[in-house]
């Protein structure tokens, strides 16, 4: 498999992110960093059982997203602080590709 072929998938990934970023607005925007890579997951596995009950392709792109942030939140977690700026440079330059 080729990373382009992953485009679309990535594509929706980037739009559950940015509807997020108004959905899910609590305090700041740096609210998703005091969620752990644990709770990550553990919000990944209840989209992921939503998605097997129901066939819901929404819980599965929810799921896939609770993913990537959970693998972003242990990278931080390894490596120390970053600020919120950092990251989300880093998500515009990858998008921007």
């Amino acid at each position: 498999m080729q990373a382009s072929e992953l485009r679309a998938a990535l594509q929706v990934i980037g739009k559950v992110l940015r509807e997020g970023k108004t959905t899910h607005v609590i305090g700041d925007a740096s609210h998703w960093l005091s969620l752990s890579s644990r709770q990550y997951a553990l919000r990944a596995l209840r989209h992921l059982d939503r998605y097997l009950a129901t066939g819901n392709v929404t819980d599965l792109s929810h799921a896939c997203t609770r993913l990537v942030l959970g693998l972003e939140r242990q990278q931080h977690e390894s490596a120390g602080s970053r600020s919120v700026q950092d990251l989300e440079q880093l998500f515009e330059a990858r998008r921007a590709r």
